[in-house]
C-alpha cells in the first residue's frame, strides 16, 4: 500500500484546480484587464482628442477676434472714392500739394480713365522741378491727404544745381460711373 493513499485524488483535484484558474484567467481575467487596457487607452485619447478640440476652439476665437480687428480697421480707414467727374478739383489739390512741399509744377496732364469692377483709375501725369527733400515731402504728403491716389510711376533726374527735374504718373481711384448714355 502506497503511503499516500489519496495522492492520485489530490493530484488530480490539484490538476483540476489548476485548469479552473487556468481557464479563469483566460476568459475571465485576460479579458478583464485588455478591457481595462483598452479604457485607458479610449481615456487617453479622448483626452487628447478634447485637448484638440478645445486648442482649436482657442485658436478659432483668436483669429476670429483678429478678423473683427482687421474689419475695424477697414472700416475705420476706408476711402470713400470720388467720381471722375471731380478731376478738376483733385488736379487742383495735387497742383496745392506740390506747390506747397516746394515744387515747381510744369505741367499736369489727366489720362484716359481705366475701368474696373470696383473702381475706376484716372492716370495723372505731373512733371516739374525741385529739391528731392520736396519730391519726397510732396509723395509722402500725398499719401496722408489723398488716401485715394497712388504713384504709380516715378522718374527723377539730378540737375547740376542739386535740384531735380521730375515725372510722376499718379493714379487716381474714383467710384466707377456706370450710368447709360441717355438715348
Amino acid at each position: 500500500m502506497s503511503r499516500h493513499p489519496t495522492l492520485a485524488i489530490d493530484a488530480g483535484g490539484l490538476a483540476t484546480l489548476l485548469m479552473i484558474a487556468g481557464l479563469t484567467y483566460v476568459f475571465a481575467v485576460q479579458p478583464t484587464l485588455r478591457a481595462r487596457d483598452d479604457r485607458k487607452q479610449d481615456a487617453t485619447e479622448q483626452r487628447d482628442a478634447e485637448r484638440a478640440l478645445a486648442e482649436r476652439r482657442a485658436e478659432r476665437r483668436r483669429v476670429e477676434s483678429e478678423l473683427e480687428d482687421i474689419r475695424g480697421k477697414l472700416s475705420a480707414d476706408a476711402v470713400a472714392l470720388e467720381g471722375a467727374h471731380a478731376l478738376n478739383k483733385r488736379v487742383q489739390q495735387i497742383t496745392a500739394l506740390a506747390t506747397e512741399t516746394g515744387l515747381v509744377v510744369d505741367g499736369v496732364t489727366p489720362g484716359d480713365v481705366a475701368e474696373g469692377e470696383m473702381f475706376d483709375v484716372i492716370p495723372i501725369e505731373m512733371r516739374g522741378r525741385g529739391s528731392y527733400t520736396g519730391l519726397a515731402g510732396f509723395l509722402h504728403t500725398l499719401n496722408d491727404r489723398l488716401g485715394d491716389t497712388g504713384v504709380t510711376e516715378l522718374s527723377v533726374e539730378a540737375q547740376p544745381d542739386g535740384g531735380a527735374v521730375f515725372s510722376v504718373v499718379l493714379g487716381w481711384y474714383t467710384a466707377p460711373d456706370r450710368t447709360a448714355p441717355a438715348s
